[in-house]
């Protein structure tokens, strides 16, 4: 009998493109989510330039519209929280995860996630919001299509 080596372990990559003008400021240009066994990477691209903060809507299958939701800022941009829907909404203050990781350049961020973080999920997806914190909210793409886990 043949033996197969078992298929290498790989990300599933989704890369979801925004059209430029979309809005004034803080255009998202690219969403990039790279979903691993045990971390999520996300990249996030303006057209312009980088925003005071980022919100990464996170989804799960079954739930509500999203479960989670990822904090960057660009006042501290290592320093990542997470936080459940329950916890957004009451307006609460501590993060269900605190991580530490993240980079920003000019007009791209990027950062990663441990899965833990979200429960482990099978599949997720994803959207992005970009926000200032002279004029607030500024773009929300659309949601990305469900992303496998590696």
């Amino acid at each position: 009998m043949l033996a197969l080596p078992a298929p290498a372990a790989h990300a599933e990559r989704l890369d979801q493109h925004d059209p430029k003008g979309d809005v004034r400021s803080y255009d998202i240009a690219k969403v990039v989510v790279k979903h691993r066994a045990q971390r999520v990477r996300f990249e996030i691209d303006a057209y312009d330039s980088t925003p005071d903060d980022y919100h990464v809507f996170v989804d799960r299958p079954g739930g509500k519209s999203w479960e989670y939701v990822v904090l960057w800022s660009v006042y501290s941009p290592r320093a990542l929280g997470v936080m459940t829907r329950k916890q957004w909404a009451s307006g609460g203050s501590r993060f269900k995860c605190d991580v530490r990781s993240g980079h920003e350049t000019r007009k791209n961020v990027t950062f990663s996630i441990p899965t833990r973080c979200f429960k482990h999920p099978k599949k997720l997806r994803v959207t992005a919001r970009s926000e200032d914190d002279e004029f607030g909210y500024k773009h929300r793409p659309h949601w990305t299509r469900w992303i496998h886990r590696a």
